[in-house]
């Protein structure tokens, strides 16, 4: 079946070097770049044929997913596994080839609503990718019965009922182990401040006018919401950016109004109206330091 007919088109190739294997972006793929719920398929090429190997969904764009996917591939045995298999592919004479495509929405209940996990399913079932499988559990196991990596999300906190959560079991699971431990410091705080000030929480697209490097990038925010899951005015507390890179490193934004008057200026990024700790590991002691609630 023609991936275009189904609304994909090409929008990454993956290159490969020396065992490493990174996803280039199109640059003429409006697709590529833009942060809107998608489904997407890993596609091996050669000559005049196209095998579907791997369909996945990402809820922030598919660059930001594939992003994680390359994290994935150090730090999880999971991304380790699936590097693996590309690499196997591309020996065999392939070109790996990323088809995309933007998911469709429908209202309910008066809420704007993606379809991308329906979708994901769908085209699953559809195109049988050689590499889904249904069995596959988020955390593997040793043979001594212990979790195979350092930390689990999903053994700490139950985050079932929050909308798009698997955003954030995805950029867990793309983090090194001590990255993931100070994730899991960073929401158990905000966690504790939503219980404090009756807070809920959502995975927002992203937002401009953030502290450095963090505009538009997908985030935790806790905060009191309206019937339409925005956040009301003035409300939110907390809001944990989903990226972490040697640019934007795991941090916390908190609003400017809060900030501690002693918190020397030269240790946090500015937004138009909030601030993120350079070093989130000098907040994780003590955000007393930073931040002082009302």
């Amino acid at each position: 079946m023609k991936l275009h007919k189904l609304g994909f088109e090409k929008t990454h190739v993956l290159k490969v070097e020396n065992d490493t294997a990174r996803f280039k972006a199109i640059t003429t793929s409006e697709l590529s770049q833009i942060k809107t719920p998608m489904v997407y398929a890993w596609c091996g090429v050669k000559q005049n044929s196209r095998e579907i190997l791997y369909v996945g969904k990402a809820g922030g764009g598919v660059d930001m997913r594939l992003n994680q996917h390359e994290g994935g591939f150090k730090n999880s045995k999971t991304g380790q596994k699936n590097l693996q298999l590309l690499l196997e592919k591309t020996a065999q004479g392939y070109a790996i080839e990323v088809y995309s495509r933007k998911a469709e929405t429908i209202n309910i209940f008066g809420v704007e609503t993606s379809l991308y996990s329906t979708e994901e399913e769908a085209f699953i079932n559809l195109l049988s990718p050689q590499w889904n499988r249904a069995s596959v559990k988020r955390i593997e196991k040793t043979s001594q019965g212990q979790p195979a990596q350092s930390y689990s999300l999903a053994d700490e906190f139950d985050l079932s009922g929050v909308p798009r959560i698997d955003l954030v079991y995805q950029f867990f699971e793309s983090l090194a182990p001590e990255d993931q431990h100070r994730f899991l410091q960073l929401l158990e705080y905000a966690v504790a401040l939503s219980e404090q000030q009756s807070l809920d929480v959502r995975i927002i697209n992203g937002y401009q006018s953030q502290p450095k490097y963090y505009n538009q990038t997908p985030m935790m925010v806790f905060a009191q919401f309206t019937s339409s899951g925005r956040a009301k005015a003035n409300s939110w507390r907390a809001r944990i950016p989903l990226r972490c890179d040697t640019k934007a490193p795991l941090t916390i934004v908190l609003p400017t109004r809060f900030k501690k008057a002693t918190t020397p200026d030269n240790e946090v990024w500015f937004g138009k109206d909030s601030f993120c700790p350079i070093k989130v590991d000098d907040f994780l002691p003590s955000p007393e330091r930073f931040v002082i609630f009302e």
